[in-house]
């Protein structure tokens, strides 16, 4: 199975990052092969469209399955209609959160996590406006 996990860096030693759309980096890895590779998220800067991008970054990588901490309801759309099941990472690095999921101890989201999911308090950002600020 290839597995993309969300990173803050390149490699299975770095931190997991708490976000799938605007993460700076996935790192894919074959859980039979033990193939590692380090893909830059050009997803990341976009004004709008982050995650769906992202989605279709980690499916053109032949991903299965996808492992983080939050994603929004449009790139949880994108990975569904790919067939790319995800799970919801831990504090921690990509490698422990490997070895989690091997073990079974990661839950499968059934549905978005991220700050425009329903529920989450997030709302939409337009043009100027940053987090904590104004626009």
């Amino acid at each position: 199975m290839k597995v993309a996990v969300s990173s803050a860096g390149e490699g299975k030693g770095s931190r997991l990052s708490p976000v799938f759309g605007r993460c700076p980096f996935f790192v894919i890895v074959d859980t039979e092969s033990g193939e590692e590779k380090s893909v830059k998220n050009t997803a990341a800067g976009q004004m709008g469209g982050a995650g769906m991008t992202a989605g279709q970054l980690v499916g053109n990588e032949g991903a299965n399955a996808v492992v983080t901490m939050a994603m929004g309801p449009r790139a949880f759309a994108v990975l569904g209609q790919l067939g790319i099941e995800v799970y919801e990472g831990k504090e921690g690095t990509v490698e422990e959160n490997l070895e989690l999921l091997n073990k079974k101890m990661l839950r499968k989201m059934d549905e978005a996590s991220g700050p425009l999911a329903p529920g989450a308090g997030g709302r939409p950002m337009g043009p100027g406006k940053q987090r904590g600020g104004r626009a």
